[in-house]
């Protein structure tokens, strides 16, 4: 128990442990960049996707029955508050989520590596590690409600809490890891976690699986059962994407032999092989080559769109896998960075399993902190001199202060499907209902504004648009009709669900409009581009060939 009597001691205590740092950590970090970033960029395809579910959750409808979707429903659920407190800045708040998402996220992983490892590096690396992390992690990645990050969010916040003695800690840390896999159900692996200390704890095993259990209840009492299984299991491409993905990747073995290297260099069997003449040397040629993969990945992110980033985080995954064989074959054990090393490894390939963004990327934060601490001069033990200690903490800094830079960098020039942010001149208050503080570029502002002269000209009680405007749907006056409020061909990985699709529409016909997009979404800030016909946008094909075109916009074509 913390003694609050003893000429302070209680809050050196708290400071020791990093809770009165992490708190503030936790609040400076994400309000900072929510400041900064937040009211940049709007782009009508994706954004607004999960919110749009919290919405038909709260209009009574019941997920995978009443709608479509290939994911379980735990992040519709997650951002319920946001949509019941947000109002008109419900988009503005839930960046502000996912901003504190990532900060958690990169601040859990440190205190996992620190509590698993058994290592003390202090409470000035223990920011600068989180820091790095908080950048490698959310890189140029769109800031915005999203299943990927609450379920890596959560799995993160969980397995941290598992690192705690106290058994009611521990439960409510499996609880959240069990939770990770109703946002994304590629997460049940990292119940695997119980498998590193407390598999005989029959409680810890309930704690773990009380989540996806409770779902699966509320699913078989709702009758939606049968939908969520042809729904869930529609994705078929595990194998190729967390097998074949990463077996083409060439920066995957690049990094595993630059992780080899440095962790060589950096082992007790290097230095005595290499002699006291060259031990020193080759232990900073090892931290260097560490120090060269995080400055690379940073650097690929100050130079564009968003998938920059996915190569060098192979080399960063594959990096983490060279340093623990190296950890392994020299130790013998498990001990060490080794635990929190392959739990890194889980959590980075289960939020890789993504047809969108199929990557490590959003856990090279996550990845990265394995490698600060496998790098000697980040973490400086006890029994280093001074000197020593102060020219390490000078390369940290300046390796946090480059990955600040590149992140402030291509978050103003590199944004999600947007313009610069020296083009974002117009607010979105009074054409997308719940955007007010956003802002965005001239041509998607004029394409927000014409969808409601397209709603106008529709004349209809009831309406739906295809194939993007997922955000329109959040706070709209009625709700979508349609059984997705993202209608292209991600959503629908199989016959039976683009059948039911196509049902929906043929059902629809004569009662409701049809909104229709003439252009490109994810092209509006480069240019006004027609919308191509391809196979991804399905749906509108389809439209456009059974339907009956009845009015036109200069952006929009209505059908009936």
């Amino acid at each position: 128990m913390i003694n609050h009597n003893e000429n302070g001691i209680g809050w050196r205590l708290l400071l020791r442990r990093g809770i009165i740092v992490g708190f503030v950590f936790l609040l400076v970090v994400p309000g900072a960049a929510h400041l900064l970033y937040s009211w940049m960029g709007f782009n009508p395809t994706d954004g607004g996707f999960i919110l749009a579910g919290s919405r038909r959750l709260l209009e009574g409808q019941v997920p995978h029955r009443d709608f479509i979707s290939i994911r379980t429903f735990g992040s519709y659920l997650l951002h319920v508050p946001t949509l019941l407190v947000g109002g008109e800045y419900v988009i503005w708040i839930s960046r502000y989520i996912s901003w504190l998402q990532f900060a958690c996220i990169a601040w859990a992983w440190v205190i996992i590596t620190e509590r698993l490892a058994k290592l003390e590096i202090g409470q000035v690396r223990r920011v600068l590690f989180a820091l790095i992390a908080f950048v490698l992690c959310a890189h140029n990645w769109p800031v915005m409600a999203w299943h990927s990050t609450d379920a890596l969010f959560l799995a993160s916040v969980g397995i941290a809490l598992c690192t705690r003695e106290k058994q009611w800690v521990k439960l409510a840390g499996y609880f959240l890891i069990g939770l990770s896999v109703t946002c994304r159900q590629n997460f049940a692996p990292m119940i695997l976690v119980l498998v590193l200390g407390d598999w005989k704890n029959w409680k810890c095993w309930l704690a773990a699986f009380a989540a996806p259990v409770l779902f699966a209840l509320f699913l078989l009492a709702t009758g939606a059962a049968t939908d969520a299984y042809e729904q869930l299991t529609s994705q078929s491409g595990l194998w190729q994407i967390g097998v074949i993905h990463y077996l083409k990747q060439r920066w995957l073995y690049l990094g595993m032999l630059m992780g080899v290297t440095a962790a060589w260099l950096l082992s007790e069997h290097g230095r005595k092989i290499l002699g006291e003449k060259l031990s020193t040397p080759g232990a900073a040629l090892g931290a260097l080559i560490i120090l060269a993969i995080l400055a690379r990945a940073a650097i690929w992110m100050a130079r564009g769109r968003v998938f920059y980033v996915v190569s060098p985080c192979f080399t960063i995954f594959g990096a983490v896998i060279g340093v623990l064989v190296v950890r392994i074959i020299e130790k013998r054990s498990f001990e060490g960075i080794v635990r929190p090393g392959f739990l890194a490894l889980g959590a980075a390939w289960c939020v890789s399993i993504s047809v969108g963004y199929p990557g490590p990327a959003l856990a090279a934060g996550v990845l990265g902190v394995l490698l600060l601490f496998a790098g000697g001069p980040f973490y400086i033990p006890e029994d280093a001199t001074r000197r020593m200690k102060a020219a390490s903490l000078i390369v940290l800094s300046a390796l946090t202060l480059a990955c600040l830079a590149c992140f402030d960098y291509t978050r103003r020039n590199h944004i999600y499907r947007e313009a610069p942010v020296r083009e974002l001149a117009w607010r979105l208050d009074g054409v997308l209902s719940g955007a007010k503080l956003i802002s965005t570029n001239e041509r998607t502002y004029n394409v927000m504004a014409g969808l409601h002269e397209a709603i106008r000209k529709a004349q209809a009680e009831k309406y739906a648009i295809i194939p993007d405007f997922a955000a329109h749907w959040v706070r709209s006056k009625q709700l979508n009709p349609l059984p997705v409020d993202w209608a292209v061909k991600t959503e629908f990985n199989s016959e039976k669900l683009r059948k039911r699709m196509f049902d929906r529409i043929e059902s629809c016909r004569g009662e409701i409009a049809i909104i229709v997009q003439k252009l490109q979404s994810d092209a509006l800030p480069r240019a006004y581009k027609r919308l191509p016909d391809k196979e991804f946008y399905l749906f509108l094909r389809y439209v456009r060939s059974n339907f009956t075109r009845t009015a036109e916009t200069e952006f929009f074509e209505i059908y009936k």
